[in-house]
């Protein structure tokens, strides 16, 4: 019987693992070709490549659930057209045990899955992103095209990337009166978190009149 388990869950985790290359492949492929549409300053080709390298965790864990189902179905269909399933039925054993058996390779996949999306994927995401935005000039342009808002009072923050340290780079605040008009525009090129306070680096402040 643990012949025949370990046969079944070969055939599922094999599949498997052959729908997440092709899947993968093909992801990576068109993600480096919409990428390149992004180069621009420091950020090249080596950079596209090594963004795309950064980030297939993250597709990993996004594609997974994908490949585990498209494995179980392929890993068994292949079975059933070979009537190995006919032949594994009629040695005694139940519809159960098979289930079981195509199961196995799936729950690993799903604790590997989890511990990748847990640990790794959302580490690897924010250097990507971060070394990203920063060779794309965010330390000297305000690129409201991308990073995140922030409000403040009566200020209106812009922040073009967080690196995974905490330090933020391109650091836009726009302090406006109670009429909401602008008063005071401010740029920083790099802020620190510092003894519960933000110390902006490398500051241009223009005041509206």
């Amino acid at each position: 019987m643990k012949l025949i388990d370990r046969y079944v869950a070969q055939a599922v985790m094999t599949s498997t693992l052959v729908v997440m290359f092709v899947v993968l492949s093909l992801d990576v492929v068109f993600g480096f070709i919409a990428e390149t549409e992004d180069i621009k300053n420091d950020y090249q080709l080596l950079d596209v490549a090594l963004y795309i390298l950064l980030t297939l965790p993250r597709r990993i864990y996004d594609y997974l659930p994908l490949g585990a189902f498209m494995g179980c179905l392929i890993g068994l269909g292949a079975l059933a057209k070979n009537s190995e399933l006919t032949v594994v039925r009629a040695a005694g054993v139940s519809l159960a045990r098979i289930i079981g058996s195509a199961i196995k390779p799936v729950l690993l996949l799903i604790i590997f899955g989890a511990l990748l999306g847990e640990f790794v994927a959302p580490t690897t995401e924010k250097l990507a992103q971060s070394d990203k935005a920063l060779k794309q000039g965010a330390q000297s342009s305000i690129v409201y095209g991308q990073g995140l808002w922030h409000k403040e009072g009566d200020a209106f923050i812009h922040i073009n990337a967080v690196e995974p340290n905490g330090a933020l780079h391109g650091v836009s605040i726009n302090t406006y009166d109670d009429d909401k008009r602008l008063i005071m525009s401010e740029f920083a090129a790099k802020a620190l978190f510092h003894e519960r306070q933000w110390s902006l680096l490398d500051v241009k402040r223009s005041y509206f009149g």
